[in-house]
């Protein structure tokens, strides 16, 4: 049987969200290439070959355009799907950074209040770039009150890219789900003073 998950790219314009996707695929470098915006993209990741070769999990990851801040509209029938929002942003402009705190928001107040088991990781690129706007501190303080897990990753690093899908899919696929009850409570008498009756 097929496993999917449904992954969401969000984040400012010209943050790296379609160049990661680019070198998660092997399609090719862009970083070389003039900027044209993304309108809407799709990209699938066929990952954990089981033992007759077949894929056994199947990402499907959705690359948005860029957010403003100040207006963020995404489509509802969208995000009724999505089971982990990739928030990226660069570390070489604040301002993307300031786009993906109000895309959280967003998120908090209109999807993940109803879809309690949906992931969201933190995505910093331009990680080779000296001239950073975005302290990793800063970041790290903003992960960790969100309870959301920050990788920080030059954006042409295939590796780097991968060590998150890895974290995204074990999370997804892999979790140990917790019993809704447990075997391991004792089990209290409805008075202090019970008795067990023995018929001979």
């Amino acid at each position: 049987m097929k496993k999917f998950m449904r992954c969401l790219c969000l984040g400012a314009p010209q943050c790296g969200k379609t160049s990661v996707m680019m070198t998660l695929n092997m399609v090719e470098n862009v970083l070389s290439k003039p900027y044209v915006p993304t309108l809407e993209d799709t990209y699938l990741i066929q990952t954990g070959l089981d033992a007759s070769e077949k894929a056994a999990e199947n990402l499907v990851f959705y690359d948005s355009s860029g957010l403003k801040k100040d207006n963020i509209e995404l489509k509802r029938s969208l995000l009724q799907v999505t089971d982990c929002f990739i928030l990226t942003f660069s570390l070489t402009n604040y301002e993307s950074f300031e786009v993906v705190d109000a895309v959280k928001r967003y998120l908090d107040k209109n999807v993940l209040k109803d879809k309690k088991d949906a992931q969201v990781v933190l995505l910093g690129t331009m990680a080779d770039c000296k001239q950073r706007a975005v302290g990793t501190d800063l970041v790290q303080q903003w992960a960790a009150r969100e309870k959301i897990r920050y990788f920080e990753m030059c954006t042409a690093d295939r590796t780097a890219v991968t060590e998150m899908v890895h974290y995204i899919v074990g999370r997804h696929f892999h979790t140990s789900r917790e019993p809704k009850f447990s075997l391991s409570k004792k089990l209290k008498p409805e008075r202090s003073n019970a008795q067990i009756l023995m018929d001979f």
